[in-house]
């Protein structure tokens, strides 16, 4: 396995705290209860489908910490992918908040999980 499984539990879980706290600290208009299930489901589901094709691939050497920063190919495409899902799943089920809000959650949200993956 590429990504053990504790750290996969782990990176998911954390990651989907942490960035609804940071949401909810940071920008008002998130604090509704279904916007933040929506969130918190479309980060888990960007970083277990990231993680789960790591696996399959058994693509070993994407997950070997670099000189810069300290981070790998793994915990940047699992920030990628959270962002990503979460700024899809925000543009398919959330029609109430103009694109830019919807960006910039998101992007909370993909550092709020590199930061996760990065030291977790």
């Amino acid at each position: 396995m590429v990504v053990p499984i504790q750290e996969f539990v782990f990176v998911t879980v954390g990651s989907v705290v942490l960035s609804l706290v940071l949401l909810a600290v940071l920008l008002p208009w998130t604090r509704d209860a279904r916007r933040l299930l929506l969130i918190g489901f479309a980060c888990a589901v960007g970083i277990i489908v990231w993680n789960v094709a790591l696996n399959a691939a058994n693509a070993g050497a994407l997950n070997v910490d670099s000189a810069i920063l300290g981070l790998s190919v793994q915990d940047v495409g699992s920030a990628v992918l959270a962002l990503v899902a979460t700024f899809v799943a925000l543009m398919l089920g959330d029609r109430g908040q103009p694109t830019i809000h919807k960006l910039g959650a998101s992007a909370i949200v993909g550092l709020a999980t590199l930061i996760v993956d990065r030291f977790g």
